[in-house]
């Protein structure tokens, strides 16, 4: 006869898989080096509590500009800066050029923004009001880009577009991970009275560059997207219209620097991939260290070639390899990042992170607007980026990267046990509403069926009542206060749709209505004892 223990340690059980698990440090603002370089390459960025440098400089930009302004970027609705170019429009009595990804909608005058090629990129909107219109997100992107028309702003849309650069004059240039939103730009506590939903700032990386041959070359890439590649057009109006157009056929070919010097690097303009062979160059440079960062890393599965090659080359040769990335629980973002980790990868995750980058050794790197993501940035789509090789800058780019490592709130582990899975980097969990070890009064064969499962355990409640279920494989049981301060454990529900975790951790945009949204829920780390 097989003997039924007193107690289960429900929080010992493994959950198989990978997890972003809190490494218990909380982000400190940034501060740049005191020796930062301050040559013809200075570093910008974003980062929670610290300063909005990637905005004061894009303004300060915009603000100096004397012929014309190139402005390119995923999306576009800081107030700020949209009043910047409104000015420098009058300023300049036009000249200057926004591209966006934005299409024209059948039938309709209004913007709708492309779907985001970074998976999960729409949850950093704002969330609307109650009672909001649907359509109320998209009537405002209309209104912006009136604005901007009617002051002599000219608009064109891109519909595989996800750069994000500035040249003004051909003399100076802003190339970085932000898109020109608030989210991206500045910290919530420099937002008083905008919309509600901005939390907080977004981690991102960026370099103004003052060198002439710098400028000159983003100047032609933008004309040559201008001219070649967008599809849909807003001109300067006091009434806005937008139409679709049809691009010109290249006027003229848009030559990169030499490979493996400083300079700007780009996907697209003429199905150039230079993103991606600056990334496997300098994954191939590192001796000593390889820094990487990205938003997310879909498709490495079917593309070893993009970064698990490299990446194994480099460990296999003793390099240590450290990647940062947006810590969401999503199980495709987690199992892909963990086929980094299973190469012994050092894999670290930020909520609110949005830098790109890959360094070697703090001598070879670039920063740039592309994740590394199969499906689009590094094979196809507009990105933009900058190596930065041998330059004083790139220190502090590393310096900048180092201090997201320190301050990473995540990192990556593999069959963390369910007692450490309380607090996972997800939205949509919820803490173990009980004690950490209670007393149960079993019903029935509801211990020996709990005890005979090997899943870890799952649990779901509603707010104010006194119940809490547990499900495990397709069963359930029902916990409810007893005398004494026990709990009566009964099961409710066997053998029925099991709930996996991996469900509830991942946005759910088809199948059936989750019967749990609306509750509290997570996994059970109690430990059970028979009364």
């Amino acid at each position: 006869m097989t003997s039924v223990t007193s107690d289960l340690d429900l929080g010992a059980r493994p959950v198989d898989g990978w997890y972003w698990l809190p490494t218990g440090h909380a982000r400190q603002p940034y501060r740049p080096r005191p020796e930062a370089a301050a040559g013809e390459l200075r570093h910008c960025y974003s980062y929670e509590r610290s300063s909005t440098a990637i905005k004061d400089a894009a303004i300060e930009l915009i603000d100096c500009a004397t012929t014309k302004v190139f402005v390119a970027s995923f999306r576009f609705v800081d107030p700020d800066l949209r009043a910047a170019l409104r000015r420098a429009a009058g300023r300049l009595r036009g000249g200057v050029y926004v591209i966006t990804a934005l299409e024209k909608k059948a039938l309709g005058a209004t913007i709708d923004f492309i779907p985001a090629y970074e998976e999960g990129e729409e949850e950093d909107w704002a969330e609307p009001a109650p009672g909001t219109p649907p359509d109320v997100n998209e009537q405002e992107s209309k209104k912006h880009y009136q604005e901007l028309c009617a002051a002599g702003v000219w608009v064109r849309g891109h519909t595989s577009f996800h750069a994000k650069f500035l040249v003004i004059d051909d003399r100076a240039a802003l190339v970085s991970s932000a898109n020109l939103e608030s989210t991206a730009l500045e910290d919530a506590t420099n937002r008083a009275g905008r919309a509600p939903g901005f939390d907080a700032v977004t981690g991102e990386s960026g370099v103004v560059t003052t060198r002439p041959a710098d400028a000159r070359l983003l100047g032609r890439l933008f004309a040559r997207l201008w001219q070649s590649e967008c599809t849909w057009d807003a001109p300067p109006a006091p009434q806005y219209k937008l139409s679709s157009r049809n691009p010109e056929p290249p006027g003229f070919a848009v030559e990169p620097p030499p490979a493996g010097t400083a300079g700007p690097v780009w996907t697209g303009a003429g199905d150039r991939r230079l993103i991606l062979a600056a990334l496997h160059d300098i994954c191939a440079r590192a001796r000593e260290h390889l820094t990487l960062a990205s938003f997310s890393v879909q498709g490495l599965d079917d593309h070893r070639d993009l970064l698990l090659d490299p990446v194994a080359k480099a460990r296999a040769a003793g390099v240590r390899v450290r990647l940062l990335l947006r810590s969401r629980n999503f199980t495709a973002t987690r199992q892909l990042a963990g086929m980094l980790a299973a190469l012994g990868v050092e894999v670290y995750g930020d909520d609110k992170t949005h830098a790109k980058c890959a360094i070697a050794d703090d001598t070879y790197g670039a920063i740039f607007s592309a994740n590394f993501d199969a499906q689009h940035g590094i094979y196809s789509g507009t990105e933009v980026g900058m190596r930065l090789d041998g330059e004083p800058v790139l220190a502090d780019v590393a310096h900048f990267f180092e201090h997201c490592f320190a301050c990473a709130p995540h990192r990556l582990y593999h069959a963390p046990k369910a007692a450490d899975c309380g607090d996972l980097a997800s939205r949509s969990l919820s803490p173990w509403p009980l004690p950490a070890a209670i007393t149960v009064i079993p019903v029935g064969q509801a211990w020996p069926a709990l005890a005979a499962m090997t899943d870890p355990v799952l649990f779901t409640c509603r707010d104010g009542a006194a119940t809490v279920t547990l499900h495990a494989d397709g069963s359930k049981w029902l916990l409810s206060p007893a005398p004494g301060g026990t709990w009566r454990l009964e099961l409710i529900g066997d053998r029925g749709e099991a709930l996996r975790l991996d469900d509830w951790l991942s946005p759910r945009r088809d199948g059936p209505p989750d019967p749990y949204r609306n509750h509290r829920r997570g996994v059970c780390p109690a430990l059970l004892v028979t009364g």
